[in-house]
């Protein structure tokens, strides 16, 4: 029986752990959803003749492809928008959700330690629920500038509920199933898009328009805050439905100060965080994951669109197809892992240095190969080439990305949120970043911007390889028994002389 309890299966119907994961996948599948449909819905917001005849007046257009680009413009006549926003502006409105989460990321990782994550997701919701719904209403009847700042106010809300997510999943999940139960929750970021991009799409080419999109988020927000206050609790020794056996198993794998909100007994040993090379190394890949999940979230449909010259239908089914294959291979390598560690055959640490080697290697390969295969008659090369970079990309939430939930999970939501942080400067920066590379060749623009980040994810990826980890740091001390009974003697004594007062 006791044998049976310490090897309770992740996989389980009756498994509470893996309910919750599967909850917060839903979670981050909308919100991420809520974030980067603004991607391809921008296509249909634009009347982008004015933009588009001027551009292609410029370049030169391949005597095979005029006939495909011709096509593509008498289809786009069907979802043709009304604005005619700069490509400035454009960046502005697409980056602004970025730096609104500048303000609030790093209070939020404070909150979540010491406040209830179950509450503070509800309050970020919310906030992606109203600036949603009130984005088309905004666009339509008042300007671009009020747009930015609905945006804004969006990044406000977004910041919270990463860490949130992140507190509640290092309170139901042992060091072992980590890397499984990351890849599995961090598929919310493949589903938003896998089904998202289709679903933008087809309110586009439908009488509800690109404001249906919007609005069908905000509608899908509103469910999932009603079934996460009945549904979710923080802590696994809170949970209800959960099987004895369950509990039991969870409670000799999760240590007590893991699943403990940081008190008054732990002291926080600053200098040992500064001078942390595994948590610069995952600050460094933050950087350059976000610039590549905006590329592929938000602006892969945009490079389809001029590459190719692909209808709006098309553009959502081509643009969604490759993160099918992330799916597959974070969740497939995760168990592998799973497996190699309860076997100890290799250590925690080993995991995530590996499947963050691998990822560098096979995005940089897959991201080089694609200026050299890309063909307007045959667009499904670079889009089986992009689904190997996303099998590829997808490993990383195995390596770099599970070590965040290891290092310290006392300070999980301090963590999360200065991996937030600095990943926004990354997300944010990528429109403009992804306009000057563009820049710099008339003709083959989007080029720079593969071979671009392709350099960059192997570098940042090879650094984590030499210094990352996937143990615990020595970043808070707790305070001993005696400094304990000595604060508790002097609380005692306060006490009875207040007593004595009254």
């Amino acid at each position: 029986m006791e044998e049976n309890m310490i090897q309770h299966s992740f996989f389980r119907w009756d498994s509470r752990r893996f309910h919750v994961i599967l909850f917060l996948m839903y979670g981050m599948t909308l919100f991420y959803f809520a974030r980067t449909t603004i991607g391809i819905s921008m296509i249909c917001m634009m009347n982008s003749t004015s933009h588009k005849n001027n551009e292609k007046t410029e370049m030169e257009i391949s005597e095979k492809c005029y006939h495909i680009f011709n096509n593509s413009n008498e289809l786009s006549k069907s979802y043709e928008g009304t604005f005619n926003w700069s490509i400035s502006t454009q960046n502005s409105i697409i980056s602004g959700n970025y730096w609104g989460s500048l303000l609030t990321t790093l209070i939020a990782g404070i909150l979540v330690d010491k406040t209830s994550p179950k509450k503070i997701i509800i309050l970020s919701a919310s906030i992606l629920l109203i600036t949603t719904s009130a984005f088309p209403i905004l666009a339509i009847y008042w300007d671009h500038n009020s747009v930015t700042i609905s945006r804004f106010i969006f990044g406000i809300g977004d910041a919270f509920w990463a860490p949130s997510f992140n507190h509640i999943l290092s309170n139901w999940i042992p060091v072992p199933e980590k890397s499984l139960a990351v890849g599995i929750y961090t598929c919310g970021v493949q589903l938003s898009t896998l089904l998202g991009n289709p679903i933008a799409a087809l309110f586009c080419n439908s009488s509800f328009g690109w404001p249906g999109t919007f609005y069908f988020c905000a509608f899908l927000i509103l469910i999932f805050i009603i079934l996460w206050i009945f549904f979710v609790q923080p802590r696994f020794d809170k949970g209800k439905w959960v099987t004895k056996n369950e509990y039991i198993y969870l409670s000799k794998n999760i240590l007590k100060n893991d699943r403990n909100k940081l008190g008054k007994n732990h002291k926080i040993l600053w200098f040992n965080i500064i001078k942390s090379l595994p948590l610069l190394s995952i600050l460094l890949c933050r950087i350059v994951e976000m610039i590549f999940v905006v590329f592929s979230t938000t602006f892969l449909p945009l490079y389809l669109r001029d590459t190719f010259y692909i209808n709006i239908i098309d553009n959502g089914i081509y643009s969604a197809a490759p993160f099918v294959a992330q799916i597959v291979s974070k969740v497939a390598i995760g168990a592998l892992m799973l497996k190699l560690q309860k076997e100890k055959r290799i250590t925690s640490t080993q995991s995530v240095k590996i499947c963050q080697f691998i990822s560098g290697i096979g995005v940089m390969i897959g991201l080089s190969i694609i200026p050299y295969i890309s063909d307007c008659e045959s667009p499904l090369k670079t889009v089986i080439c992009f689904a190997f970079i996303q099998s590829f990309f997808g490993i990383s939430a195995n390596g770099f990305f599970t070590s965040i939930y290891m290092l310290s999970p006392t300070l999980i939501g301090s963590i999360t949120s200065l991996n937030i942080f600095v990943g926004v400067f990354g997300a944010g920066s990528t429109s403009y970043l992804i306009s000057y590379l563009r820049s710099l060749d008339k003709y083959n623009g989007w080029n720079n911007v593969l071979r671009f980040i392709g350099i960059i994810w192997l570098i940042t990826s090879l650094f984590f390889t030499m210094f990352g980890s996937g143990e615990r740091q020595n970043w808070v001390k707790e305070v001993s028994n005696e400094e304990n009974n000595l604060l508790n003697k002097k609380t005692i004594d306060d006490s009875k002389l207040e007593n004595i007062r009254l």
